[in-house]
């Protein structure tokens, strides 16, 4: 299928929702199992292998090209099946995968962008750094409790829903202190603070990176993809490159990218994974919109049918 739907749009997961069944949609599917072996080439490490080890010792260093790996192989097992998407966006490494699906560059030099990315934020994230999912309390009050300099806020979901990253027993104290005012808070399984000025020297290599790989290069954008850094539609890949390496150190605004979503007239989400949280989320803040993961479905056959039957509903 090849016709546009100028209300459907495609979001992709970050590595916070992995679990052990994570490539069980893309490994039975020869276009998906492809994706997920070119990926494991290139981070000399079999993916299959590592998602089976995900319930046993939770964080892995391979998260991030897992979860970048099971979207690129998701939409290439649905795209031919699915209308042209108006807009894709991703959320922190989503957006490595959202410019896999909105462009036609090479699996390998997909994989190539999260292999740098994955081995830059390890390299350069400091010791003993965490990250903190904070909900029930808005942004004024919630930087009266940061620590400068040690805790910065890293994601901005909604008026009440964070994620901040910094120092791991500062990230501790701030829970406590949280819990106690009546702030849900949980600790999340990862050791690099993304998405903070922690990361400037992740974020600068980066940006030398994909500066040398693709400034003179033209990458075809089939649909915008939303700029995680503000939302923004962006249909230029080395600007998006650019704002890519930025995200690295500075906040993600997901809740802007959600409101370019309803404001553009999206009226259907697919979520590629993993997990389902951005659907749910995108249904939480704007009702009007369905949106649903590939983790809801058994089949790709079923997750066509739903999308193709909310399109004409809508």
């Amino acid at each position: 299928m090849s016709n546009f739907a100028p209300n459907f749009a495609i979001v992709c997961s970050g590595q916070g929702n992995l679990s052990a069944d994570t490539l069980a949609f893309s490994k039975i599917q020869h276009d998906g199992a492809e994706v997920i072996e070119i990926f494991s080439s290139i981070f000399s490490s079999n993916l299959y292998a590592e998602i089976g080890k995900l319930s046993q010792q939770g964080f892995n260093p391979l998260s991030q090209p897992l979860a970048v790996a099971s979207a690129i192989a998701n939409w290439r097992i649905l795209q031919e099946a699915l209308p042209i998407p108006k807009m894709f966006a991703g959320y922190s490494v989503g957006e490595v995968s959202a410019w896999g699906c909105a462009t036609s560059l090479p699996i390998e030099q997909i994989a190539q962008i999260a292999y740098n990315r994955s081995s830059l934020m390890d390299q350069y994230a400091p010791p003993n750094s965490g990250m903190l999912a904070v909900r029930g309390i808005d942004l004024l009050k919630l930087n009266q409790h940061l620590n400068g300099g040690l805790i910065y806020v890293a994601i901005i979901n909604e008026d009440t829903h964070f994620v901040v990253g910094g120092n791991k027993d500062e990230l501790k104290k701030l829970a406590e202190v949280l819990t106690a005012s009546g702030v849900w808070s949980k600790l999340l399984d990862v050791s690099v603070p993304s998405h903070t000025p922690l990361m400037v020297k992740a974020s600068s290599e980066m940006n030398i990176y994909l500066r040398n790989s693709f400034s003179t290069t033209v990458v075809p954008c089939n649909s915008p993809v939303l700029l995680g850094i503000n939302g923004a539609r962006c249909t230029d890949f080395v600007v998006g490159m650019q704002s890519l390496a930025r995200a690295i150190a500075e906040p993600i605004y997901w809740q802007h990218a959600m409101q370019t979503l309803s404001d553009s007239g999206i009226k259907v989400v697919l979520e590629l994974g993993p997990g389902g949280s951005l659907a749910k989320m995108i249904t939480e803040v704007h009702p009007h919109i369905a949106a649903r993961s590939i983790a809801d479905f058994r089949t790709p056959k079923g997750v066509v049918d739903w999308v193709l039957r909310q399109l004409d509903e809508g």
